[in-house]
């Protein structure tokens, strides 16, 4: 299962790639537990914040190179993505294409696309990396709180 990491290091070896860092619950967690406060109607927010900053643990990733599908380089060189095969979340003998993403700093950002090439040759791609957070969830967290707004000043004005 992989989880999304926040920050941490990464790491190459003759194996694989390794990473580790702070990451929060992984998808499979996080959106049983937000649909769930959703239908029952208590603060998506809150809960998201909490899983986002209160949960996060130190953990590790390890990837063979055999398991790596691509890595994409953004052409600015300040982020990349590891596409690989990873276990299912509910059936672990089977494999998905799974992806994470994470910025470069910019003083490795040259070792880490010069190290990648080495161990994937061709499977190293560059083109622009969509953003971390998408923009439809932007306009829903908005919508959100607008309606929470509306619906307390409605309230307290009876």
């Amino acid at each position: 299962m992989v989880s999304d990491m926040r920050n941490g290091t990464l790491w190459f070896n003759d194996e694989g790639m390794g990473m580790a860092g702070k990451a929060v619950l992984p998808t499979e967690y996080r959106t049983p537990i937000l649909l769930v406060c959703l239908v029952l109607r208590m603060g998506v927010i809150i809960a998201y914040l909490i899983m986002e900053y209160g949960f996060r643990k130190d953990r590790q990733l390890f990837v063979p190179w055999s398991d790596v599908a691509k890595v994409v380089v953004s052409p600015l060189r300040d982020n990349a993505c590891l596409v690989f095969n990873a276990p299912t979340f509910y059936n672990t003998t089977k494999v998905k294409l799974t992806s994470l993403a994470f910025k470069l700093n910019p003083m490795f950002a040259d070792a880490f696309i010069a190290a990648a090439q080495h161990y994937v040759g061709g499977r190293i791609e560059e083109r622009k990396l969509p953003p971390a957070t998408s923009p439809w969830v932007v306009v829903l967290l908005v919508v959100v709180i607008l309606a929470a707004a509306i619906g307390i000043a409605i309230y307290a004005g009876h």
